[in-house]
């Protein structure tokens, strides 16, 4: 990123991210004015965007996804077509009022959706439900120091379950 001292700052961007995928690399390339940026979905092996994103988004071939995952895909590249913007997915998760919004699963038969809000800057709440019988939960995950979380979890038979996390990005 450099800036050229112009007021009000337009940066020129030359970024670029990798992820490794199972045997696939994506990389996604940022270039031009922060104003107008060009982004470029690739791949090494070389493969289709479909392909790239599908293995970075779900882990598996684009043949193998459901087709709830297949509107994620759909809406992530038209994302990266349209500079970044929201796609309809994104609409449906700012209509809901919800902070996260995602569609898992393999096959019909263990489709589901999750949606989060986060209600205080350290509280999160997500609820799911999938079609199979007895497969909605909620989960309440509180952070109570830094890097650490507690998480407890109510299925709809009420089942209840209780973690502790502790993560470290670097």
């Amino acid at each position: 990123v450099s800036l050229d001292g112009a007021v009000p700052p337009d940066p020129d961007l030359n970024i670029r991210a990798t992820f490794k995928a199972n045997a696939l690399v994506g990389i996604l390339q940022v270039t031009g004015r922060a104003s107008d940026p060009k982004i470029e979905l690739t791949s090494d092996p070389v493969r289709p965007p479909d392909e790239i994103m599908a293995e970075i988004l779900f882990g598996r071939d684009v043949t193998k996804i459901s087709a709830a995952q297949g509107l994620q895909l759909a809406a992530a590249l038209n994302s990266l077509r349209d500079g970044g913007s929201g796609g309809i997915l994104d609409t449906v998760r700012q209509r809901l009022g919800v902070d996260t919004l995602d569609f898992g699963g393999s096959s019909a038969d263990d489709a589901s959706v999750k949606a989060g809000k986060y209600i205080s800057d350290d509280v999160y709440l997500q609820v799911e439900r999938g079609v199979a019988p007895g497969s909605g939960k909620a989960t309440v995950e509180v952070e109570v120091g830094p890097n650490v979380t507690v998480q407890t979890e109510v299925t709809e038979d009420s089942q209840t379950g209780f973690g502790v996390q502790w993560k470290y990005d670097y």
